[in-house]
């Protein structure tokens, strides 16, 4: 082809809009400040980065929600970490809501070619959310230039990981970040393209 147009993920917004979500049930019994993660765990999880943070921040609680088949493995026998496994796409996002924090702990170093051609959905989802977002640093993160925080190395991981959790932003920048990524807009530009 003689030009192309590149359109990576895009997040469905209608899925994160209602802000009047219930506490989940499981959040009942655990104390805040609340970091989460939902998405695949495999092997390019950073479980050692989580196995670190949680380490040092013994006050913050680490939910991870998705397949716990190797997170169990990994990070089953640490007190402030809750597997809760797999949810339902729509009820995602009273886990977002009632969280503090969300991450993407992906272990760049072993598995940056794979990582680096990563669009990051669940970055936009965790946005549109309100939740400030702590990820590894790779490519496509730069490209898009997020208000994530990104880290180099598990102390940054945690300094930003309670930066994240005790800093008052403003939520309305990741929510208008996140909209700018909807399927909406995508084909926005897809029919400017074609014009």
């Amino acid at each position: 082809p003689k030009d192309t147009i590149y359109l990576p993920n895009g997040v469905n917004i209608d899925n994160f809009k209602d802000m009047n979500y219930e506490l989940p049930v499981e959040f009942k019994k655990i104390e805040k400040p609340i970091v989460v993660y939902v998405g695949a765990i495999k092997e390019w999880f950073d479980f050692e980065a989580v196995q670190y943070a949680a380490k040092i921040l013994t006050d913050y609680v680490f939910v991870i929600i998705g397949n716990i088949e190797l997170a169990n493995k990994y990070l089953g026998k640490i007190s402030n970490i809750y597997l809760l496994g797999p949810k339902k796409y729509n009820e995602i996002p009273a886990y977002l809501y009632h969280s503090n924090c969300g991450i993407i702990p992906f272990n760049v170093n072993q598995y940056g070619k794979l990582i680096n051609s990563v669009n990051p959905l669940k970055l936009y989802e965790y946005m549109l959310c309100g939740l400030p977002v702590v990820a590894s640093r790779w490519d496509e993160l730069e490209i898009i230039n997020s208000p994530a925080l990104l880290y180099d190395n598990y102390d940054e991981f945690v300094e930003k990981i309670r930066y994240a959790v005790t800093t008052n932003f403003d939520k309305n920048t990741f929510i208008n970040f996140a909209k700018q990524h909807s399927w909406r807009e995508k084909i926005i530009k897809i029919l400017d393209y074609i014009k």
